[in-house]
């Protein structure tokens, strides 16, 4: 979802409905304070790692992204302030720990961020749901790191993919 001016249109009612599902939802256009608060706390800090200190070296990931959501939120707040350092970490912090990522391949792909995150997801073994243009054109780089793609307006037919993919596990 990175490297947009705004935010697409799908993204906050599927997140309604993925939190109301009991999913911890990370989206990268809102504030973290606005998303997680000290009730979250526990349960950020229980989501799996899925990356070893010798992997942080070989992929260049700061090595902070091992330590618990409560050690790293001054570092994590600093992304809201636009500060690139702390952007960065944000977004590695909550994909090193995510069980799928949400792709939006409708709009061009107007940065490194998307790709960046796709490719990390690649690397990190996440399953990647790709929302697909209505061209149905997708370079080849798109198409190798995206597990499946969507191509309905209906968003909660999502759902059970995402469920599929991400199953909820209790903390």
């Amino acid at each position: 979802m990175s490297g947009y001016s705004e935010q697409p249109s799908w993204v906050e009612p599927l997140r309604q409905v993925l939190v109301q599902a009991g999913y911890l939802v990370y989206n990268p256009w809102d504030n973290i304070n606005a998303q997680f608060g000290q009730q979250d706390i526990g349960s950020l800090n229980s989501l799996p790692v899925r990356l070893v200190k010798s992997l942080c070296s070989i992929l260049q990931i700061p090595e902070e992204v091992l330590l618990p959501f409560d050690a790293v939120w001054k570092l994590i707040e600093q992304g809201d302030n636009n500060d690139n350092f702390g952007v960065v970490f944000q977004c590695l912090w909550f994909l090193t720990r995510s069980s799928l990522v949400i792709c939006d391949l409708i709009r061009p792909m107007a940065g490194a961020g998307t790709a960046q995150e796709m490719l990390y997801s690649k690397q990190l073994n996440l399953p990647v749901i790709g929302l697909l243009p209505t061209s149905g054109q997708l370079n080849p780089f798109v198409q190798r790191t995206t597990t499946v793609l969507f191509n309905s307006s209906d968003l909660l037919a999502l759902l059970p993919a995402i469920k599929g993919y991400a199953p909820i596990t209790s903390p």
